[in-house]
């Protein structure tokens, strides 16, 4: 855990060397709202199936599959949360990076 924390860090960092902040904030918001609703959408449709797999199951595997179809959706849904949520998060990080909140859009990528 220790070193992709660090491998995170470093990455960080060599972002905001080669691109700048704002541009950097932006790329990572801009990602997190075009990335995510898909890997979410698509783990909605795999607990759909993992339940419905579930049910043609015998009774021994019928409550493993459901909670396992429980827990996929619960994280489809924050991923949702957190999608929509992204452009607060990014733009409170830049706040309090003391970065202004102008130099991001998180509606495109910037180059």
């Amino acid at each position: 855990m220790n070193k992709i924390l660090l491998v995170a860090i470093m990455l960080f960092s060599f972002g905001v060397v080669v691109a700048g902040p704002g541009e950097l904030m932006n790329n990572i918001c801009f990602q997190i709202r075009s990335i995510i609703p898909l890997v979410s959408l698509t783990l909605l449709v795999i607990a759909g199936l993992v339940y419905a797999i579930g049910k043609v199951l015998g009774q021994e595997y019928r409550s493993k599959t459901e909670s396992w179809a429980t827990t996929i959706g619960i994280g489809a849904i924050l991923g949702l949360i957190m999608a929509v949520s992204a452009p607060l998060i990014v733009e409170t990080l830049t706040n309090s990076l003391g970065m202004e909140s102008s130099e991001f859009t998180c509606t495109e990528l910037m180059e």
